[in-house]
């Protein structure tokens, strides 16, 4: 009888313990909240749960996307003249469209806008009917703005207006839906929309 006592007693002090162990071991009051960087979201158990393109212990770093979509290029300012000649054969305005180039490939050709004028005001959109897909984010590209004169007689050869190199990506820029991409002078500028994939 007394033995049975002795091992229940064991048993009885053997489940408290456990008991006790599995509740201390679910509190969260032992650990320290993090703050979230990037739009993370703090957890039960003091960690971040990241947005989207974000990993790390508190979202600090970003994930390189594995592509990304151009959906728009707009023209924003550009040279109406080349030096004091009118860049069109004709001495109108100029028909402008845009080449998007990576090493010496171009990548996307735009259709074109007749009689272009830049002005504080103006705009132009290219939107292309499949988003560009750029699948080498860290790679340089070149984007270019022409003079289309292949509908005008005499016929001659596209002018180059302008160009700009630069690249989509950067580890901390914070995958922003925009760039804008210009000259050092300003002299011809370009503003991008972009999306990211991460898979």
């Amino acid at each position: 009888m007394k033995n049975s006592k002795s091992l229940l007693k064991s048993i009885f002090i053997l489940i408290a313990f456990i008991f006790f162990l599995g509740c201390s071991s679910d509190s969260d009051s032992d650990c320290v909240p993090t703050t979230c960087l990037n739009g993370g979201v703090s957890t039960s158990d003091c960690g971040c749960e990241c947005l989207l393109g974000y990993t790390g212990y508190d979202c600090d770093s970003q994930v390189t996307p594995s592509r990304i979509l151009i959906t728009k290029i707009r023209v924003i300012k550009f040279s109406n003249f080349d030096g004091v000649n009118s860049w069109d054969i004709l001495g109108g305005n100029p028909d402008i469209y845009i080449k998007l180039i990576k090493d010496t490939n171009p990548i996307y050709i735009s259709g074109y806008y007749p009689n272009a004028f830049s002005s504080e005001t103006s705009v132009y959109d290219f939107i292309p009917i499949v988003p560009i897909q750029i699948t080498d984010v860290n790679a340089p590209y070149i984007i270019s703005l022409f003079d289309y004169d292949g509908a005008e007689t005499p016929v001659s050869a596209d002018d180059n207006m302008g160009f700009v190199g630069f690249f989509l990506y950067s580890s901390t820029n914070g995958f922003p839906s925009t760039i804008n991409v210009s000259t050092s002078t300003d002299s011809i500028k370009f503003e991008l929309t972009l999306s990211y994939q991460w898979q």
